[in-house]
């Protein structure tokens, strides 16, 4: 749970936001805090986490921790796991927004159009118990791993990059094309990622829908500003390991930003 104590609540007068990660069923909770009372705000107005990752329900990591700034009224949410390390978190705008005066524009993939919502992704890599430290009076997260991983700052200010992946084609190059256990996307529109950093992608719309989902830039790969290739965690049986295929239909990748 994270606390909100300069936000300025419609209905809910002199009283502070607490943020709630549910790891159950992936959602933010918002709820007005007094000395008194803990009162859902709204019927209630949870932030839906369920379609972030585009993985299974049996891959995705959980939820796991939140801190917020006050001053922004923007979160860091990380994520845990318990085989793996988890490789992305999001900048979540927690603000109820019951007036509607927040104008955020939400993350394409959060199931929500308007705030409180996700709005952007961060690349950083956590275990099984991270944790989220706020600095004061700055909009910046410290995020201790928890397990595997490293120490990451997250600036809540920042914003991920997206871009088309380009379409699929008979003869010539097409946009995401799957060659002995590596998948390489060319985009249409330049990806943001940083050739010595790399970094996490989001890959979603492709079919083959197995080459969706959350994965970190394998380094060396980013030959130029529009391409670059990811090993996916899982392959289909029976395919053979130099067997290229493409995919079928175009999707597109959002480029969290990477903080270490």
């Amino acid at each position: 749970m994270a606390l909100d104590n300069q936000i300025n609540i419609p209905g809910y007068s002199g009283q502070d936001l607490g943020v709630v990660v549910s790891s159950g069923d992936s959602k933010l909770y918002l709820y007005a805090i007094s000395r008194t009372n803990i009162t859902p705000i709204g019927s209630p107005i949870p932030v839906d986490l369920n379609s972030l990752l585009q993985q299974t329900a049996t891959t995705q990591p959980t939820p796991y921790a939140v801190g917020v700034d006050p001053g922004t009224h923007l979160a860091a949410l990380v994520y845990a796991s318990t085989n793996t390390s988890t490789n992305i978190g999001f900048i979540v705008d927690v603000n109820p927004n019951l007036d509607g005066s927040d104008t955020h524009t939400c993350f394409i993939n959060s199931a929500a159009k308007k705030p409180p919502c996700v709005i952007a992704p961060v690349s950083m890599v956590t275990g099984s118990t991270p944790q989220v430290v706020m600095e004061p009076g700055a909009p910046l997260a410290y995020v201790t791993p928890g397990g595997q991983g490293s120490n990451a700052v997250v600036d809540l200010l920042q914003q991920g990059v997206s871009a088309q992946i380009a379409p699929a084609v008979t003869n010539g190059t097409s946009g995401a094309v799957r060659t002995s256990g590596l998948v390489k996307i060319v985009t249409l529109t330049p990806h943001g990622i940083n050739p010595a950093l790399g970094g996490t992608v989001i890959i979603a719309g492709l079919l083959p829908a197995d080459l969706d989902g959350t994965y970190e830039v394998i380094p060396g790969s980013v030959i130029d500003a529009y391409t670059f290739s990811y090993a996916p965690k899982w392959q289909p049986p029976g395919l053979k390991s130099r067997r290229t295929r493409r995919a079928v239909r175009d999707g597109a990748i959002w480029h969290a930003v990477l903080f270490v």
